[in-house]
């Protein structure tokens, strides 16, 4: 029968030995300041009122196609509505600092050009 070693870390055999020392800064903890707070909760505002607004014009030409408008004028004003929220969500981003997405992308489905 075999014998097994025993094995017995200490420090020495550790790569990352010092990381448990009370002076190390903790890894992966980003600091995040109050402006770069301020950006991200306005962005979401500004998202928030943007989708509020697309909903609102869309219920409004729902409406209109309801009471007789014409299905061209419904898509039409779903096109502008969805056109206006991502021109706003590129909008806020670029004056907040924040990530734009594939806000770009789905304005040109939408046929706007840059």
């Amino acid at each position: 029968m075999a014998r097994h070693k025993s094995y017995d870390p200490s420090p020495e055999d550790e790569p990352d030995a010092d990381v448990f020392s009370p002076d190390a800064e903790p890894a992966g903890e980003a600091i995040v300041s109050p402006a770069t707070v301020v950006q991200v909760d306005t962005h979401k505002q500004n998202v928030t009122v943007a989708t509020g607004s697309k909903q609102s014009s869309i219920a409004a030409a729902l409406t209109t196609f309801k009471s007789g408008g014409t299905l061209a004028a419904l898509q039409g004003a779903v096109k502008t509505a969805d056109i206006s929220y991502y021109q706003s969500v590129i909008s806020s981003a670029q004056s907040n600092a924040q990530p734009i997405g594939g806000a770009y992308d789905a304005l040109k489905q939408l046929g706007v050009a840059f």
